[in-house]
Parts: structure tokens; sequence; C-alpha cells
């Protein structure tokens, strides 16, 4: 058991993707996790937009892939 010597959000890129229409988890809090991120964009979704939306979620994959590239 290695024990955790750095947080990887702080050397690994991430990405974050806001849902406007989300009604569990406020856009505000939403902005406030995705503060850290590299990539982020918003979408209007709810809470499940790889449901709701899946070509967009796959789009924005796609988008932060090749931004970390």
């Amino acid at each position: 058991m290695t024990p955790v010597t750095a947080a990887a959000w702080r050397s690994t890129p991430s990405a974050y993707l806001v849902c406007d229409d989300d009604e569990c988890t406020p856009p505000t809090a939403q902005e406030a996790f995705a503060a850290r991120a590299a990539h982020v964009e918003h979408i209007a979704a709810g809470h499940s937009p790889f449901m709701s939306q899946p070509r967009a979620v796959a789009q924005f994959i796609t988008a932060a892939s090749e931004a970390f590239r």
C-alpha cells in the first residue's frame, strides 16, 4: 500500500460539464466544482446528460481530450 503523496487534480488535467438545468446539484455549486478543471463547458441538460444527451457528452469528452494534447 503506497501512501498518497500528492493530489492528482493538481497535476492531471481535468474537465467538467456544467449541467445548467440540473435540479439536484445547482449550477452555482457545479461552478465551484469546476473551478479547478482545465476544460469547462455548459450544457442545457439536467442531472444525467449522458442519458438525455449522449452525443453532446461524447462531443464534450472529445473536445476535452483534444484540449489536453
